[in-house]
């Protein structure tokens, strides 16, 4: 034979040989090998080997941690075993042609969804991120067919198809918390007919058509063949038919603004229309009855009642009006201090009207009868017969020296005011809204004066005195804080015996009073006091936009201060000699701290009454009992009163005959008129 013919039978027996391979090959599979028991028990006892081998070289701890991870593997398994399961499912429903009674396959699908977004794996599972991708991209295509499903439904804007579906259907979507584009594109729709239908042309009418239960449209046309209450009422049932929630309360308060412009513009026309009233009726009732927040101030069946609330409603409306031309302005102007306007006040105001009275003053009335209050006639007559303010013009530069500075605001709102003083004497609830809008867009009044400024000249301008009570009510506000502040500091000055800084007993060695020196603590006090009057000064506008009211502010503060002191001395059960240096020395201090800003103001000491008092005060308690009782005589100390004196003299002074003999005297002539 032919070396050819040999080559040729061997490639013959070879390609025979594999086609038995692939043969045998092709019948081999997964389920083949396991139906093989000897295949399986080679497999079993050559793994059981294995694992039995290498079982032997773990410890206990090794075989516990082998074993719980063995448990957890399982569960995965488990896991990715019941979402193949799921996801077969859900690629089965969301291929299948959708149909109008398919619903139950939506509501399967959605739990579905839930289900299988709700099982956990192991991050490192790389066939997890396949499933969650294929899923991702399955709820896609399932978001898809919802919205396609809602055009069987509702094909347009004015078609209802199978209604009893769409019900349910729409329950499952809200349910389900889903959000379809469809919708989106029919409120937009919707957003046309209702403009058409309550512009202010009658464009458009609405007739309901209710062929059969499952069938329901309305027909909008160009005409005007019936009032805009019946079409609006005609719409407003086809809403309710669709039952969405979302839908109703999205048009719900278009609808509502949009028909009370209509009715305001038109109530004189609605108020002599009988059809009208009736139409108007009608469509009140049937929002009513279906929770439509629609002219809820018609729902009445009475023409007159009706009649009276067309009127108050139009006249909220008109309110509505001028509260938004107010929030414009308060949007548009820019709350800075850049007018000046010369203020005129109503009365004359004492100056220390603002400081709290003590208890000694309260209770105390020994020189009522003195000439202090010798204008008291005069003021009586101011309040009871005020005169009308001067109109005073605004200008960009300082009128007069106490010319203060306001906003451009108010000068926006007062023709606003002016306006609708012509149509409403009660300006109440604009002022209240112009009050609720200024606390949030002002500077607070313990950094600036201007809203203060602005509320006068409101009231001043538009005679309008709930402007001044405001204004007086913020500003009172305003002090009690900052008298909260300033006790807060006050209160910590020591005028113990002991020096406190040092915690001893006092030093011998200050014979004199003008050697005394202040301890540590009470100097760093009287420090933090001084900060806090410079911050007032430096770190606010109070002084710029009214140095007035700056004036009177500061010698306020200061009284308080004054007055503190003194009721805190004037309550001290004795008064040691070292104590009385003490105290003397911290009135001093705080006189030098608290003089130089009323100086600023343009003040002198002389002018404010509590330094007088604080300074007789300190005379009480350095002084013998006769020098005392001279001074009583010629008069120096009638603004301490009766209570005070007489224990100052007790907490200074040990009990004598002398002593108690003074003081009846005291007592004597205080009481003789």
């Amino acid at each position: 034979m032919s070396l050819q013919a040999l080559l040729g039978n061997y490639q013959s027996e070879l390609d025979t040989l594999d086609a038995s391979i692939l043969s045998i090959a092709e019948q081999i599979s997964k389920e083949s090998l396991l139906k093989d028991p000897t295949f399986v028990k080679y497999l079993q006892s050559h793994h059981q080997s294995q694992s039995q081998h290498e079982l032997e070289t773990l410890s206990l701890s090794q075989l516990s941690e082998k074993s719980l991870q063995t448990d957890q593997n399982i569960a995965q398994v488990r896991k990715l075993d019941e979402s193949y399961s799921r996801l077969t499912e859900i690629t089965t429903l969301v291929n299948k042609a959708k149909t109008l009674s398919d619903l139950l396959d939506f509501q399967q699908l959605f739990s579905l969804f839930r289900d299988i977004r709700s099982l956990t794996f192991d991050p490192s599972i790389v066939v997890y991120k396949q499933i969650s991708k294929q899923v991702d991209l399955l709820y896609e295509k399932f978001l898809t067919q919802l919205n396609e499903f809602i055009k069987l439904l509702l094909p347009d804007e004015t078609t209802i198809k199978s209604l009893s579906v769409l019900n349910d259907f729409n329950s499952l979507i809200v349910k389900n918390d889903i959000k379809l584009d469809h919708y989106l594109h029919l409120r937009n729709k919707w957003d046309q007919i209702v403009d058409k239908l309550l512009g202010e042309a009658d464009l458009v009418s609405i007739q309901l058509k209710e062929n059969d239960y499952d069938l329901i449209s309305i027909e909008v046309t160009e005409t005007t063949l019936q009032s805009f209450f019946k079409s609006l009422e005609n719409f407003i049932v086809f809403i309710n038919y669709i039952d969405s929630t979302s839908v109703k309360q999205y048009l719900n308060s278009k609808i509502n603004k949009r028909l009370i412009e209509k009715v305001t513009a038109n109530i004189s026309i609605i108020n002599e229309d009988k059809e009208k009233i009736e139409d108007l009726r009608s469509l009140s009732e049937v929002c009513h009855a279906t929770n439509w927040n629609v002219l809820s101030q018609i729902n009445t069946s009475d023409d007159a009642s009706i009649k009276e609330n067309l009127n108050k409603l139009y006249v909220d409306w008109l309110v509505d009006g001028y509260v938004e031309n107010i929030r414009k302005a308060f949007g548009e102007e820019k709350i800075v201090g850049s007018k000046y306007w010369q203020e005129e006040p109503y009365e004359d105001e004492p100056v220390e009207s603002e400081v709290p009275k003590t208890e000694e003053d309260q209770e105390d009335g020994w020189d009522d009868g003195w000439d202090d209050n010798w204008d008291i006639d005069d003021e009586v007559s101011k309040k009871e017969d005020p005169k009308e303010t001067k109109k005073t013009g605004v200008s960009d530069s300082p009128i007069g020296l106490d010319s203060i500075k306001i906003s451009s605001l108010p000068l926006a709102l007062v023709p606003i005011f002016e306006d609708y003083k012509k149509i409403s004497p009660d300006t109440s609830y604009l002022v209240t809204m112009v009050k609720a809008l200024s606390l949030s867009k002002y500077p607070p009044l313990s950094k600036s004066f201007l809203l203060h400024n602005d509320l006068t000249f409101l009231s001043r301008k538009l005679k309008i005195n709930d402007f001044q009570r405001d204004a007086v009510s913020l500003w009172n506000q305003t002090m009690i804080q900052f008298y909260q502040e300033l006790k807060l500091l006050i209160v910590s000055l020591d005028l113990n015996s002991l020096d406190v800084s040092a915690n001893s007993t006092p030093s011998p060695e200050y014979d004199d009073y003008e050697d005394f020196v202040l301890d540590d603590y009470n100097l760093n006090q009287l420090s933090v006091v001084y900060k806090w009057f410079n911050g007032l000064c430096q770190d606010t506008e109070l002084e710029q936009s009214s140095g007035t009211k700056f004036k009177h502010l500061i010698i306020s503060l200061v009284s308080f201060i004054n007055n503190w002191l003194i009721g805190s001395i004037v309550s001290l059960p004795e008064i040691s000699e070292y104590q009385s240096k003490k105290i003397a020395t911290l009135i001093d201090s705080l006189d030098n701290v608290t003089l130089p800003f009323v100086m600023q103001v343009g003040q002198k000491k002389d002018s404010i009454e509590s330094y007088g008092k604080l300074q007789n005060i300190k005379f009480l308690i350095q002084n013998h009992l006769k020098d005392i009782m001279d001074r009583f005589y010629q008069g120096d100390l009638f603004d301490i009163s009766t209570d005070e004196l007489i224990k100052l003299i007790q907490s200074n002074f040990v009990k004598s005959e002398l002593r108690d003999g003074y003081i009846q005297e005291i007592i004597e002539f205080r009481t003789m008129n």
